[in-house]
Protein backbone atom coordinates (compact mmCIF):
# COMPACT_ATOMS: atom_id res chain seq x y z
CA UNK A 1 0.00 0.00 0.00
CA UNK A 2 1.59 3.13 -0.97
CA UNK A 3 0.64 6.06 1.96
CA UNK A 4 1.43 9.64 1.62
CA UNK A 5 4.36 11.57 2.63
CA UNK A 6 3.89 12.46 6.48
CA UNK A 7 4.05 15.78 7.20
CA UNK A 8 3.24 17.25 10.49
CA UNK A 9 4.18 21.09 10.40
CA UNK A 10 0.86 23.11 10.13
CA UNK A 11 0.94 26.15 7.95
CA UNK A 12 -1.31 28.99 8.37
CA UNK A 13 -1.70 32.16 6.61
CA UNK A 14 -0.97 35.73 7.91
CA UNK A 15 -2.11 38.97 6.54
CA UNK A 16 -1.40 42.18 8.20
CA UNK A 17 -2.51 45.21 7.10
CA UNK A 18 -0.97 48.90 7.62
CA UNK A 19 -0.44 52.06 6.79
CA UNK A 20 3.30 53.82 6.70
CA UNK A 21 5.75 56.46 4.94
CA UNK A 22 8.74 54.06 5.88
CA UNK A 23 9.95 50.73 4.90
CA UNK A 24 10.61 48.84 8.67
CA UNK A 25 13.85 47.05 9.12
CA UNK A 26 13.24 46.22 12.05
CA UNK A 27 12.18 42.41 11.17
CA UNK A 28 15.43 41.09 9.84
CA UNK A 29 16.65 37.23 10.19
CA UNK A 30 17.63 36.20 13.51
CA UNK A 31 21.42 35.03 13.78
CA UNK A 32 20.35 31.66 13.38
CA UNK A 33 19.22 31.56 10.03
CA UNK A 34 17.39 28.26 9.92
CA UNK A 35 17.50 25.00 6.84
CA UNK A 36 15.49 24.68 4.38
CA UNK A 37 12.89 22.31 6.28
CA UNK A 38 12.23 19.92 3.81
CA UNK A 39 12.12 18.30 0.24
CA UNK A 40 8.96 19.24 -0.17
CA UNK A 41 8.25 22.47 0.62
CA UNK A 42 9.89 25.28 -1.94
CA UNK A 43 13.68 25.94 -1.18
CA UNK A 44 13.67 29.46 -0.86
CA UNK A 45 11.21 28.85 2.27
CA UNK A 46 13.22 29.10 5.52
CA UNK A 47 12.48 28.52 9.28
CA UNK A 48 14.11 31.08 11.58
CA UNK A 49 13.96 30.82 15.01
CA UNK A 50 12.24 33.47 17.01
CA UNK A 51 10.21 36.11 16.02
CA UNK A 52 12.04 37.43 13.50
CA UNK A 53 11.24 37.21 9.94
CA UNK A 54 13.34 38.75 7.34
CA UNK A 55 10.85 41.34 5.92
CA UNK A 56 10.92 41.88 1.66
CA UNK A 57 9.54 44.95 1.01
CA UNK A 58 10.92 45.86 -1.87
CA UNK A 59 7.67 46.22 -4.41
CA UNK A 60 6.36 48.38 -1.85
CA UNK A 61 8.56 50.81 -0.53
CA UNK A 62 9.70 51.60 -4.11
CA UNK A 63 6.17 53.08 -4.79
CA UNK A 64 6.45 55.64 -1.56
CA UNK A 65 7.37 58.60 -3.60
CA UNK A 66 8.73 60.46 -0.89
CA UNK A 67 7.05 60.68 2.78
CA UNK A 68 3.59 59.84 1.90
CA UNK A 69 1.40 57.99 3.74
CA UNK A 70 0.85 54.10 2.00
CA UNK A 71 -1.57 51.62 2.77
CA UNK A 72 -0.20 47.82 2.68
CA UNK A 73 -0.45 44.05 3.45
CA UNK A 74 1.82 41.83 5.05
CA UNK A 75 1.82 38.65 3.95
CA UNK A 76 3.70 35.49 5.67
CA UNK A 77 2.74 31.45 5.53
CA UNK A 78 4.09 30.42 8.76
CA UNK A 79 5.93 29.25 10.04
CA UNK A 80 8.35 28.57 7.12
CA UNK A 81 8.34 31.56 4.88
CA UNK A 82 9.71 35.25 4.41
CA UNK A 83 7.41 37.65 4.78
CA UNK A 84 6.45 39.92 2.00
CA UNK A 85 4.91 43.62 2.05
CA UNK A 86 2.52 44.08 -0.81
CA UNK A 87 0.92 47.02 -2.16
CA UNK A 88 -2.77 47.20 -1.22
CA UNK A 89 -3.00 49.31 -5.19
CA UNK A 90 -0.14 48.44 -7.38
CA UNK A 91 -0.72 50.94 -10.37
CA UNK A 92 0.76 54.33 -8.91
CA UNK A 93 -1.68 54.20 -6.35
CA UNK A 94 -4.42 55.21 -8.37
CA UNK A 95 -7.97 54.04 -7.43
CA UNK A 96 -10.54 52.61 -9.91
CA UNK A 97 -13.80 52.36 -9.38
CA UNK A 98 -17.27 51.77 -10.89
CA UNK A 99 -19.21 53.33 -7.67
CA UNK A 100 -18.23 55.08 -4.10
CA UNK A 101 -19.79 56.12 -0.88
CA UNK A 102 -17.62 58.02 1.28
CA UNK A 103 -19.43 57.89 5.02
CA UNK A 104 -16.47 60.47 6.26
CA UNK A 105 -15.09 63.11 4.89
CA UNK A 106 -13.39 63.02 1.51
CA UNK A 107 -9.80 65.15 1.47
CA UNK A 108 -7.35 66.05 -1.33
CA UNK A 109 -3.85 67.25 -1.53
CA UNK A 110 -3.57 67.41 -4.76
CA UNK A 111 -5.80 68.68 -7.88
CA UNK A 112 -9.05 67.35 -8.66
CA UNK A 113 -10.50 67.40 -12.34
CA UNK A 114 -13.77 65.65 -13.37
CA UNK A 115 -13.61 64.46 -16.85
CA UNK A 116 -17.68 64.74 -17.23
CA UNK A 117 -20.35 67.53 -15.78
CA UNK A 118 -21.72 68.36 -12.30
CA UNK A 119 -25.10 68.55 -13.13
CA UNK A 120 -28.26 69.39 -11.33
CA UNK A 121 -27.97 66.17 -9.84
CA UNK A 122 -25.15 67.22 -7.94
CA UNK A 123 -25.90 68.15 -4.75
CA UNK A 124 -23.77 69.41 -1.17
CA UNK A 125 -26.15 69.09 1.71
CA UNK A 126 -24.24 71.46 4.13
CA UNK A 127 -21.99 74.43 3.23
CA UNK A 128 -19.75 74.14 0.20
CA UNK A 129 -16.65 76.47 1.08
CA UNK A 130 -13.93 77.10 -0.98
CA UNK A 131 -11.47 80.21 -1.92
CA UNK A 132 -10.57 81.84 -5.13
CA UNK A 133 -6.95 83.20 -6.44
CA UNK A 134 -6.55 86.18 -5.91
CA UNK A 135 -3.59 88.11 -7.97
CA UNK A 136 -2.37 91.50 -8.84
CA UNK A 137 -1.62 93.44 -11.85
CA UNK A 138 0.46 97.03 -12.12
CA UNK A 139 1.17 96.94 -15.85
CA UNK A 140 0.09 94.91 -19.29
CA UNK A 141 -0.89 91.43 -19.16
CA UNK A 142 -1.68 88.59 -21.29
CA UNK A 143 -4.08 86.35 -19.76
CA UNK A 144 -3.36 82.38 -19.45
CA UNK A 145 -4.29 79.16 -18.10
CA UNK A 146 -2.83 79.61 -14.94
CA UNK A 147 -5.67 82.66 -14.60
CA UNK A 148 -8.67 80.72 -15.02
CA UNK A 149 -11.08 81.37 -12.01
CA UNK A 150 -8.86 84.34 -10.47
CA UNK A 151 -9.80 87.63 -9.35
CA UNK A 152 -7.49 89.91 -10.58
CA UNK A 153 -6.84 92.95 -8.86
CA UNK A 154 -6.03 95.66 -11.26
CA UNK A 155 -3.62 98.62 -9.96
CA UNK A 156 -2.05 100.23 -13.10
CA UNK A 157 1.29 102.14 -12.04
CA UNK A 158 0.41 103.94 -15.23
CA UNK A 159 -2.51 105.34 -16.39
CA UNK A 160 -4.20 102.14 -17.33
CA UNK A 161 -3.76 98.43 -17.36
CA UNK A 162 -4.20 96.41 -21.00
CA UNK A 163 -5.56 92.67 -20.42
CA UNK A 164 -4.90 90.54 -23.80
CA UNK A 165 -7.17 88.13 -24.17
CA UNK A 166 -5.49 84.74 -26.44
CA UNK A 167 -7.34 83.25 -29.01
CA UNK A 168 -6.22 79.80 -28.61
CA UNK A 169 -4.90 77.47 -25.87
CA UNK A 170 -7.72 77.64 -23.84
CA UNK A 171 -11.13 75.63 -23.16
CA UNK A 172 -14.56 76.70 -23.35
CA UNK A 173 -15.95 78.40 -20.28
CA UNK A 174 -12.63 79.56 -18.92
CA UNK A 175 -13.41 82.42 -16.82
CA UNK A 176 -11.76 85.31 -14.75
CA UNK A 177 -12.73 88.33 -12.74
CA UNK A 178 -11.01 91.65 -12.54
CA UNK A 179 -11.23 94.60 -10.58
CA UNK A 180 -10.37 98.03 -11.33
CA UNK A 181 -8.61 99.45 -7.67
CA UNK A 182 -7.31 102.54 -8.34
CA UNK A 183 -9.02 106.63 -9.06
CA UNK A 184 -8.87 108.34 -12.50
CA UNK A 185 -7.10 105.35 -13.70
CA UNK A 186 -8.87 102.42 -15.99
CA UNK A 187 -8.60 98.71 -16.89
CA UNK A 188 -8.80 97.96 -21.10
CA UNK A 189 -9.48 94.63 -22.04
CA UNK A 190 -8.69 93.39 -25.41
CA UNK A 191 -9.29 90.22 -27.31
CA UNK A 192 -5.89 89.15 -29.30
CA UNK A 193 -8.58 88.55 -32.06
CA UNK A 194 -12.13 90.05 -33.10
CA UNK A 195 -13.55 92.16 -30.22
CA UNK A 196 -15.13 91.63 -26.79
CA UNK A 197 -18.87 90.76 -26.77
CA UNK A 198 -19.75 93.15 -24.11
CA UNK A 199 -21.36 96.90 -24.12
CA UNK A 200 -17.78 98.12 -23.29
CA UNK A 201 -14.10 97.02 -23.00
CA UNK A 202 -13.32 98.68 -19.87
CA UNK A 203 -13.64 99.88 -16.47
CA UNK A 204 -13.17 103.54 -15.36
CA UNK A 205 -13.93 103.59 -12.31
CA UNK A 206 -12.82 102.47 -8.84
CA UNK A 207 -13.80 99.31 -7.60
CA UNK A 208 -15.64 98.69 -10.90
CA UNK A 209 -15.39 94.76 -12.19
CA UNK A 210 -16.59 92.50 -14.40
CA UNK A 211 -16.52 88.62 -15.02
CA UNK A 212 -14.57 87.86 -18.26
CA UNK A 213 -15.24 84.49 -19.96
CA UNK A 214 -14.01 82.37 -23.16
CA UNK A 215 -17.13 80.87 -25.12
CA UNK A 216 -14.54 78.64 -27.67
CA UNK A 217 -15.41 81.26 -30.63
CA UNK A 218 -15.39 84.61 -28.77
CA UNK A 219 -14.86 86.27 -25.41
CA UNK A 220 -17.57 87.96 -23.36
CA UNK A 221 -17.78 90.51 -20.70
CA UNK A 222 -20.53 91.23 -18.12
CA UNK A 223 -19.97 93.77 -15.36
CA UNK A 224 -19.65 97.49 -14.69
CA UNK A 225 -17.97 97.68 -18.43
CA UNK A 226 -17.58 101.12 -20.66
CA UNK A 227 -16.34 101.96 -24.00
CA UNK A 228 -12.52 102.73 -23.59
CA UNK A 229 -10.39 104.64 -26.40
Amino acid sequence: MIKPSEYSDTQALGLTDGVDDISFNALTPSASVGDIVNDILDPIQQRYSGESVFLDSGMWQAMLDGTRQRPYLDLQIFPNSNAVRLPVVNKDYDLFADMGKFYEHLEVDGDFSIGGEITSDFKVQGAMRFSRFIDEKTSNHTIELDDKSKIIHIKPSGAYVELFLPSSGLDEGFFFEVVNLEEGKYTKISPMQGTLQAKGNGLSQKYSAATVYWTGTHWHAIGDLTPTV
